[in-house]
């Protein structure tokens, strides 16, 4: 019997993170995609399509319960040969003196904070895998009306560099993509503020 490649996805329920789950499970018959998701509306025609290599797993990153949730999930697997981080938010979009904290920590938690504590859980599962962390093109450069999602895509392009620093490549490569104009619901928000990203070849990077 062949053993699964397995392929963990934040924000697999919509945009990029969708399109690359289809991307995953099509491309080679032998891949299990965990889909991390808020809303899996989206992720039911592949969920007929490609059942049962799809296991879908509802996470809201912003509820305090998301830690335990997350931990929980990532223990039924000793391998994880593909790490992608596609969950993010844009808002809040307005001027930086009219942030208030809590809408702030959000945005660090879901952009930054999240995809740091995923990864490390992920460290002693990690045998050549690789981790795509999808943010912003570097610098990051500060963008009127949209400072805290600037400002966690710079944090996010630094957590990469220091798991790419302190950990072997022989356990995983780490490496950032930034998609650009890709057309998301996210990518319209931003584009209410200016474009932070440049286009990339996503799975260059995977590869």
């Amino acid at each position: 019997m062949t053993k699964h490649k397995i392929a963990v996805i934040t924000g697999a329920g919509s945009g990029i993170g969708l399109a690359l789950t289809n991307e995953f499970l099509s491309r080679d018959p032998n891949m299990l995609v965990v889909a991390l998701c808020r809303d899996s509306s989206e992720l039911g025609a592949f969920n007929e399509k490609f059942e049962p290599r799809l296991i879908i797993e509802h996470v809201d990153f912003n509820n305090e319960a998301a830690t335990i949730e997350i931990q929980e999930t990532l223990s039924q697997y000793e391998q994880i040969d593909y790490l992608v981080h596609c969950a993010g938010i844009v808002t809040p979009l307005k001027p930086i003196q009219s942030i208030g904290y809590k809408e702030w920590r959000t945005a660090q938690r879901i952009n930054c904070d999240i995809p740091f504590l995923i990864t490390q859980l992920c460290l002693d599962k990690f045998k050549h895998s690789r981790v795509l962390y999808l943010t912003s093109e570097q610098p990051v450069s500060a963008v009127k009306g949209a400072s805290a999602y600037c400002v966690s895509k710079t944090a996010l392009n630094m957590v990469c560099s220091c798991f790419r620093q302190e950990v072997n490549e022989d356990v995983a490569v780490f490496a950032t993509a930034a998609p650009g104009n890709v057309d998301t619901a996210m990518q319209k928000n931003l584009a209410s503020a200016k474009r932070c990203t440049a286009d990339v070849g996503l799975f260059k990077r995977l590869t």
